[in-house]
């Protein structure tokens, strides 16, 4: 289709995300820990609520706390990219950024893609 456009997400776009996150009534999981619906044990589905009580949404955006650390295309360094929120071992909210070096394979890894409607 020639009126839609798509790339691996960038920082800023992760950071648009969260900032559309915090004018929702789920404004507190953006900077909030806990709110993972993983048991901690392995990756599951995307788009899972498989703790009972839990709810991993964020203004119907599904896993941004939890099911894997989430690569950016943005530069953390000059050999580091961005990694963004936590995965299914950790509880870290979805505005934790940290580095990452993008040739290093490892399964606790994805990412979302920037989809564009021109």
């Amino acid at each position: 289709y020639t009126s839609l456009e798509s790339h691996m997400i960038w920082g800023c776009n992760y950071d648009a995300l969260l900032r559309w996150g915090l004018t929702g009534a789920d404004a507190s999981k953006v900077t909030g820990t806990g709110n993972a619906a993983h048991d901690l044990s392995s990756v599951y589905e995307t788009g899972k609520n498989t703790i009972v009580g839990k709810d991993d949404r964020i203004n119907n955006v599904y896993d941004l706390e939890g099911n894997g650390y989430e690569l950016t295309a943005e530069a953390y360094t000059t050999n580091h990219r961005s990694r963004r929120g936590g995965y299914y071992k950790s509880s870290i909210n979805p505005s934790n950024r940290y580095n990452h070096v993008p040739t290093y394979p490892d399964t606790t890894y994805c990412s979302r893609v920037a989809l564009y409607i021109k």
